[in-house]
């Protein structure tokens, strides 16, 4: 099946990487990104004197060094002479207004600099639709899980925070095993459910078309912090193909004794867009 997905609210998937504060411009609503690279080779163009040039380049390391941060788009521009309008950005994008100061800004996941969603991002959603009918639907899974939760949080009742959040993500990983693996194997990705679900990478797009930049702020934690992140905008709409693998299930009922109840929601595409 080909499918659409729309996106709903300003979403990040990154890619690991960040920019830095002097990769990024922002002005009256727009970000413009330029990578330090590209940034540092059109300031050697602008400024033809060698010798100029390597003594701006040596401020700007001295700056770097004594202030112990990196220093802004427009800082360097100032340094260098230079208007921000000169330089060329690899792209531009919508943007809150900056009230504070930039950090590093968290890099959404592109291929070949075009935005994409990552089929494993899709699918995740779909397992964790799949989890919750299973819990809902099968007395036996939700049984599991609610004395298996009871005595887990007894447990931890008095352990420190950092322990009791290693002790629950333990207890995730668990109930994903439960809920998708079977239980004869050591590996649990070697007999997983949702290998009969196959979900495509999304088609790509360029940064401009679909990327905002935000201003995120922590919730729930003793210090707030924030976090520029480049996200989808919402409404943005997405290709992806969804499709069913049954001949993966003769593979999978030599681990499952139980595969024609649990696999009724992922016999057919329908059934699975359905939860």
């Amino acid at each position: 099946m080909r499918l659409n997905l729309v996106v709903l609210t300003p979403t990040h998937i990154g890619e690991g990487g960040n920019y830095l504060p002097s990769e990024v411009y922002i002005k009256g609503g727009k970000a413009s990104v330029v990578d330090f690279e590209s940034l540092v080779k059109q300031l050697a163009e602008k400024i033809k004197n060698p010798y100029l040039l390597r003594e701006k380049f040596k401020t700007l390391a001295n700056e770097v060094r004594n202030k112990g941060e990196y220093l802004t788009f427009e800082g360097i521009c100032e340094l260098f002479g230079i208007r921000p309008e000169e330089i060329n950005f690899n792209y531009s994008v919508s943007s809150d207004n900056l009230k504070n100061r930039i950090g590093q800004v968290e890099k959404f996941i592109k291929t070949l600099g075009k935005v994409f969603i990552p089929g494993s991002e899709i699918k995740g959603a779909f397992r964790t639709a799949y989890a919750y009918h299973l819990l809902i639907n099968n007395g036996n899974f939700y049984n599991w899980f609610e004395e298996n939760l009871k005595r887990l949080l007894d447990r931890i009742r008095y352990l420190d925070e950092r322990r009791q959040r290693r002790e629950l993500n333990k207890f995730a990983n668990q109930l994903e095993n439960y809920l998708f693996s079977s239980q004869a194997v050591r590996s649990p990705a070697t007999a997983d459910i949702f290998k009969l679900v196959h979900i495509s990478d999304s088609e790509t797009k360029e940064p401009q078309e679909v990327l905002t930049l935000k201003e995120l702020h922590s919730l729930g934690s003793s210090e707030q912090f924030i976090v520029w992140s480049e996200c989808l905008k919402p409404s943005s709409v997405w290709r992806f193909e969804l499709k069913v693998q049954v001949e993966v299930k003769e593979y999978l009922n030599s681990f499952f004794g139980d595969l024609a109840d649990r696999d009724k929601h992922l016999t057919g595409e329908i059934k699975l867009l359905e939860i």
